[in-house]
């Protein structure tokens, strides 16, 4: 099928079309015509043209796309590969058809020596639905020929209401070498044609002058206005309304009169701007009913069963925004399809319908279009997707096993990210997810992302409702004024400098319990400012910050003009505005400048650093802070985020150093009491919760400051004296004059929790450990105490040391070796690194096991290659009795031989 031969729904789905596709050509042609071709942009546009003329029956263009495409890819993948001549002309020459197609120039070559036929077909006067006949016309037409040209047009017939003719004229060319056509014949078929005749041209018949003048009187009545000329009136309708405050401004002394005059004035141009800016506006129905065709056809591709369900065609969009909206849509529309919606056989076995169902849903509120594309397919994938982004590289291990599904979603719309292994002509590229967020960015929305594996996702966007008046609140910071799109601004309030807390070298106020970074803007955009009186709260999608500033001037509605070159040179601006007395107002773009200072809503800790000649594992670096008077440190990989303190719950019958529970992020916490545990007394109003995640158990531990990360080698690290009562502290460590208790939460832990040690009931299914000689290093008298009971408790012979070093001596000086060396990892003197290394090359037949609360990847990795039987990541006393019962037969058996070290969490 050609352009000329579609069908199309509407003039503004074909509009739409075409104005999209010159662009792509342009950017085709534009990136292969510049002196350093393009090819990124070559393959986008590639890629986009591709889907779009799939989605509207144009096989043969979506093949010609699909072919250079790959040859763009493997350009793209290599780009050290020589560009070839010919892929310069295969893209020139790609352009060219297209082009020649949408001007009905098509199939030059093989027509060369055809002429064109000029047939002439008049209906009968009686005829009832003249568009529909005329229509019916021209399709029987095409399914026989190729249509050069017709009279009335295409476009105009298919609108039935705007024909009104009893004539249609019809010049085509017969395609290939198709057996002669009898063409009166066919034209005798369609009913209600009452004569047909060849005629020598296409020239207007005098005779059919007379049967268009209604068409032509109702053509005066609908007239189509090009967007630019919209975007003139509304210039000219911002500059006199700015006129207008220009002359309020200058006028103020003046008479009642002349300011009710003004006042008139300023009223009309209101009501002629929003006249045009309604003319801007168009349904979302215009962009809507495209997309049931195109998943038809996905679903074909895809052999499976998909419906799709349109909701809110009747919202208004402006034109510019909806534009910009088609190719990404549709790219999320195909994602559905091909990424959610399963099998006929999988749903089957889920119980599910067998028929897939796609949601696309529109809603308008207070000024911002949500747009929604959902599916009730597999859903996402999380582990599938940690395991993705492993293996590209894009997480570390340890990264990916501790990622939220909001740092996962993020991913997705990385360039060239995809979950799929296999490239097909609907997706596994990895473009578009990221095409789709620099559009969204662009129309300055917003876009996230709702899964549950096996419900369906939903992806969410948030429009502003026009691009052409922005309501801005306005701000001064010294001589330069700005302004911020009001959508974003949460709230405003005065400045109190008291209310920041300095957490890890970052200023942060309370954000309803939440930490919320803070910045002066004078001092971030480098203008020389006043003294600072009010802070404004803002939100663009998932960026929050607030921002200091001088003065606030207030709310006003301004036209944003482009300032062309200006723009790279200031990324955190997105236009400027003229106000009513002369100055000029720069438009702030909240995600950009947040960009400049960061936007989490917790305090984001730094990657640790190692002290000189200090061995790069975990627990070299500590996170300090204090309770009372004192300074204490907790090992920075046990840390997953710091927060404000916020409401703790109360409840009964927890553990005396448990205070309560607290929420974050609808998820619920135990709270440590720092006061509790440390013995400092009454902490101040305010302070800090520690997340801490080891062991597979998260707690938060409540204390009074959070101060910052230091480097301490175990080296370093000085015993304390042995006292009754908990204990807590594993060793002393002075860093720049300053005392840091290093606690063990090991311990800790194994105090509050219920079932930490080995049940009565348990005991029967544990193995016997009778002549089995153990070794055990662990700093914490509790755990050595716990761990020793329930080894002996199974017939083991156990020797306690309370860190590494004591243990190699113990090991140069034994008569009989034991079988098995149980260790933890963070000791004084020599950690569970050092000792396990040693162990493993001094004596190679004992087997060891590591057990240790670290969660990272690099404590479980490190003990791998050091040579671990075990690896033990949750305190559980009974799993370790019976690994070491495993391990000691391992070691009885192969006497020095490696065995495969295997992690239990």
């Amino acid at each position: 099928m050609t352009f000329y031969e579609l069908t199309w729904d509407s003039p503004e789905e074909k509009e739409l079309f075409v104005a999209e596709l010159g662009d792509l050509l342009q950017t085709l042609e534009d990136s292969w015509l510049s002196g350093e071709p393009d090819v990124a942009a070559a393959f986008r546009a590639a890629h986009t043209i591709k889907g779009s003329a799939a989605m509207v029956g144009l096989d043969d263009w979506s093949s010609r796309a699909h072919n250079l495409e790959d040859r763009l890819d493997q350009i793209r993948k290599n780009p050290d590969d020589q560009l070839e001549e010919s892929l310069r002309l295969d893209v020139l020459n790609f352009v060219d058809f297209i082009r020649q197609e949408l001007n009905g120039r098509v199939n030059s070559e093989a027509n060369a020596e055809s002429s064109p036929q000029h047939w002439r077909i008049t209906l009968s006067p009686a005829c009832a639905l003249k568009g529909a006949r005329a229509f019916q016309i021209l399709q029987r037409v095409g399914e026989l020929a190729r249509i050069v040209s017709s009279r009335p047009s295409g476009e105009d017939i298919q609108e039935f209401e705007r024909f009104d003719g009893n004539t249609v004229d019809v010049s085509f060319e017969p395609i290939g070498d198709q057996p002669p056509v009898d063409w009166p014949e066919i034209f005798r078929s369609i009913p209600e044609v009452e004569e047909w005749e060849q005629i020598e041209s296409m020239e207007e018949d005098p005779k059919s002058r007379g049967t268009t003048a209604a068409q032509a009187q109702q053509r005066e009545n609908m007239i189509r206005i090009h967007p630019q000329v919209l975007e003139g009136l509304l210039d000219g309708l911002g500059e006199l309304l700015m006129r207008h405050a220009e002359l309020s401004h200058r006028l103020n002394e003046t008479s009642p009169a002349v300011k009710e005059a003004l006042d008139g004035v300023k009223q009309i141009a209101m009501n002629l701007q929003d006249m045009t800016l309604r003319a801007r506006m168009l349904p979302l129905s215009t962009l809507f009913h495209q997309y049931p065709r195109a998943v038809h056809d996905i679903a074909r591709k895809l052999s499976k069963d998909i419906t799709l369900s349109v909701e809110g065609g009747e919202t208004q969009l402006d034109r510019l925004v909806m534009d910009r909206l088609h190719e990404p849509l549709l790219h999320l529309i195909r994602n559905a399809a091909d990424h959610g919606i399963e099998t006929a056989s999988e749903r089957l076995r889920k119980g599910k319908p067998l028929a897939g169902h796609i949601f696309l849903q529109a809603s308008s509120r207070k000024g911002r279009v949500r747009i929604v594309v959902a599916d009730d397919g597999r859903g996402i994938d999380w582990n599938g997707l940690r395991n993705k982004a492993v293996a590209r590289d894009v997480m570390t291990a340890d990264q990916a096993r501790n990622a939220t599904s909001e740092s996962l979603v993020a991913m997705l719309f990385l360039p060239g990210f995809s979950t799929k292994d296999q490239v097909s002509d609907l997706s596994g590229r990895g473009v578009g997810l990221d095409v789709v967020k620099d559009t969204v960015d662009q129309l300055h929305g917003d876009i996230r992302v709702e899964s549950e594996p096996g419900r369906g996702t939903r992806f969410i966007m948030e429009l502003p409702m026009t691009m052409a008046i922005l309501s801005a609140l306005l701000i001064a910071i010294g001589p330069v004024v700005l302004g911020i799109p009001v959508l974003n601004v949460e709230r405003i309030e005065p400045w109190h400098q008291d209310d920041v807390k300095h957490t890890l070298g970052v200023d942060m106020i309370d954000d309803h319990g939440h930490p919320l970074k803070v910045t002066v803007l004078s001092q971030l955009l480098k203008i020389e400012g006043s003294d600072p009186q009010m802070v404004i709260r803002v939100q663009d999608g998932a960026v929050k910050m607030a921002f200091v500033v001088d003065t606030v001037l207030g709310q006003q509605d301004v036209v944003i003009k482009p300032l062309g070159r200006v723009m790279p040179l200031i990324p955190w601006m997105t236009g400027a505005a003229l106000l009513g007395d002369g100055r000029v107002a720069l438009m702030m773009d909240v995600k950009r400048l947040a960009e400049k200072v960061g936007h989490n809503d917790s305090t984001a800790l730094p990657e640790p650093v190692a002290a000189e000649n200090t061995r790069q594992v975990p627990g070299s670096s500590w996170l300090v802070f204090g309770v009372g008077p004192l300074y204490y440190g907790i090992s920075v990989d046990k840390v997953q985020e710091v927060l404000l303190q916020g409401p703790v719950n109360r409840i009964v019958g927890q553990h005396p150093l448990v205070e309560g529970v607290t929420m974050i992020r609808e998820e619920s916490y135990p709270v440590l009491s720092g006061k509790k545990l440390m013995d400092a007394g009454d902490l101040d109003d305010g302070g800090y919760f520690i997340v801490v995640h080891m062991s597979q158990h998260r707690f938060v531990l409540s204390v009074d400051i959070v101060k910052e990360i230091v480097p301490i080698a175990w080296s370093q690290i000085q015993p304390v004296p042995h006292h009754d009562g908990l204990e807590v502290i594993m060793g002393l460590a002075e860093v720049g004059g300053m005392v840091i208790q290093l606690v063990d939460f090991d311990a800790v832990l194994s105090e509050i929790l219920p079932n930490e040690s080995v049940a009565g009931e348990q005991k029967d299914h544990l193995p016997s450990l009778r002549g089995v000689q153990v070794f055990l290093a662990d700093d914490s008298r509790l755990a050595r105490q716990k761990l020793t009971t329930a080894l002996i408790n199974q017939g083991a012979e156990v020797t306690a040391y309370e860190e590494g070093q004591a243990l190699m001596t113990g090991l140069a000086q034994a008569q009989n070796l034991p079988h098995v060396v149980v260790t933890d990892v963070e000791m004084p003197k020599m950690d569970g690194y050092h000792l396990l290394e040693q162990v493993k090359a001094e004596f190679p037949g004992i087997s060891v096991i590591v057990h240790t609360s670290l969660d990272g990847r690099l404590s479980k990795e490190h003990c791998i290659e050091l040579g671990a039987d075990f690896v033990l990541t949750k305190w559980d006393v009974g799993e370790l009795v019976r690994r070491v019962g495993l391990a000691s037969h391992q070691g009885m058996d192969n006497k020095g031989g490696r065995t495969h070290a295997l992690i239990a969490d």
